[in-house]
């Protein structure tokens, strides 16, 4: 689904991906009307497909007076 590429350290799509934020919900999409929540990495697997090895998906939300809202995407493999 995405990638880290290390030499950026940029979180990239590998295929097209929705991603619905809402006051209630966050939720991943692979087409825009099959949905899962950012935190069921099982339907996930379902929308995406079996990924190689396992990982994992690391989110944060952040928020500084100099830099504004910020959103952190890591993705870790073992």
């Amino acid at each position: 689904m995405a990638k880290l590429e290390p030499t950026k350290n940029s979180f990239v799509f590998t295929q097209d991906t929705y991603v619905l934020i809402s006051y209630s919900r966050f939720m991943i999409s692979p087409d825009g009307e099959r949905w899962a929540s950012i935190q069921d990495f099982k339907a996930q697997k379902e929308l995406f497909g079996p990924s190689e090895g396992k990982s994992a998906l690391l989110i944060g939300f952040g928020i500084t007076k100099d830099d504004g809202a910020s959103i952190t995407l890591d993705v870790v493999s073992k």
